[in-house]
């Protein structure tokens, strides 16, 4: 128990994005995970290969040089964060953001709950990059000479090839780059930017209905959920691009519309999104910028603080929840350290009447303060025990 205790506290050290993130890109056990995923994925939907052949770039992408770099990101930090030791306000970022603890710790709750559905969106969310491919890079610099000029003649896959081949020649020439080291460094020579404009459209059009409904066949998801993908991945480059620069409540406001236009509650549509958003940008993106990578928090940051200005109700309703789950992670406590009520009546030997309520309402308050101290007059050494082991618990449930 006191194991458990102690880990629970040393994992309250707070820690960068990226940096947790590399570490779970080193993780043999995630990377597994991560990669199975999108092997079972490919194998029902072979089309998914093609994001091996997807060119990808810095600045926005410096995961590596295609698409299938981005997806095993946002996989490996998914089945990270899915650990049951993880909590999301062990990153720096989020830490420091004291007014924003309850829409982080329910982020992650969404993440755990709505699990089938995010795994969903990693897979279908960026399918239709390789239709709306383009590239560009500015006049005088070695991408222009190499044909990648905006307005090139060359046909998308042709470019797409020709950006592979020139991206994996230049790997051979250094000397072990990681993934994203080579991306970066390529960018920096080359300058050539990848665009997919209207990519998360074309992602829910026609041409991919019958894409969607396998990957819904894949996780079971229910219509309501297919429906929720869906919007998810229809909006995904709204949720950047609207708060990637600064607060907006009509913004915020219009998302939820959205949603109830579609059919589905509001709430629940804004909770997946932010989830999704988090997915997709914090945590499967490396940022290259001004010569290093950085973790984007912004459009997450911004689109909560849009929120406390449009939708004031979801905080209040939060803060109902966060005391239910409080009310019921204390009861297990008790129930864990056999100190639930009918354990005490019957170790205390109280017999009923009016004051069993002062009993339990001493021993709740002695075991939330663990700076008072136990009567041992009053409580036989088995129950000090007990109190101790239940206050250790109650202050890790508290850090």
């Amino acid at each position: 128990m006191w194991d458990k205790i102690e880990r629970s506290k040393k994992s309250q050290k707070t820690e960068l994005i990226l940096g947790w993130m590399d570490g779970a890109m080193e993780s043999e056990e995630y990377v597994r995970q991560a990669r199975d995923a999108v092997y079972k994925a490919e194998s029902k939907i072979p089309e998914i290969s093609v994001f091996r052949n997807v060119p990808q770039s810095a600045p926005w992408h410096a995961e590596g040089i295609t698409l299938m770099h981005h997806i095993e990101r946002m996989m490996t930090g998914f089945f990270a964060m899915l650990n049951e030791d993880f909590n999301v306000l062990q990153f720096e970022e989020f830490a420091r953001e004291k007014n924003l603890k309850l829409e982080f710790t329910e982020m992650q709750e969404i993440l755990r709950e709505q699990a089938a559905t995010l795994e969903a969106f990693i897979i279908l969310h960026d399918i239709a990059k390789r239709d709306v491919i383009s590239f560009a890079a500015p006049a005088g610099s070695l991408g222009a000479a190499e044909g990648f000029q905006k307005g090139s003649k060359l046909k998308p896959e042709i470019q797409s090839q020709n950006y592979l081949k020139l991206a994996r020649a230049y790997s051979a020439q250094s000397n072990d780059l990681s993934d994203s080291d080579l991306a970066a460094r390529f960018y920096d020579k080359y300058q050539i930017r990848v665009h997919y404009y209207d990519h998360s459209q074309m992602a829910v059009s026609e041409k991919y209905e019958a894409t969607r409904e396998a990957i819904g066949d894949l996780y079971r998801l229910t219509a309501r959920d297919r429906e929720m993908l869906r919007l998810i991945v229809k909006y995904h480059m709204d949720a950047i691009l609207f708060f990637k620069h600064g607060v907006d409540a009509s913004k915020y406001s219009l998302m939820g519309s959205r949603a109830t236009k579609s059919g589905l509650d509001a709430d629940d549509y804004l909770d997946i999104q932010l989830a999704a958003l988090f997915l997709d940008t914090t945590i499967g993106t490396r940022v290259y910028k001004e010569g290093k990578c950085i973790s984007d928090v912004n459009p997450v940051l911004n689109i909560l603080r849009s929120e406390e200005m449009s939708a004031p109700h979801r905080r209040q309703r939060r803060q109902v929840g966060l005391e239910q789950r409080q009310k019921s992670a204390f009861k297990h406590i008790l129930k864990t350290v056999e100190l639930d009520s009918e354990s005490v009546f019957e170790k205390m030997e109280i017999p009923f009447g009016p004051g069993r309520a002062q009993v339990i309402e001493e021993l709740h308050n002695l075991i939330k303060n663990s700076e008072e101290l136990i009567d041992t007059n009053k409580y036989s050494s088995e129950m000090i025990k007990k109190i101790e082991a239940a206050r250790g618990l109650y202050e890790a449930r508290q850090a």
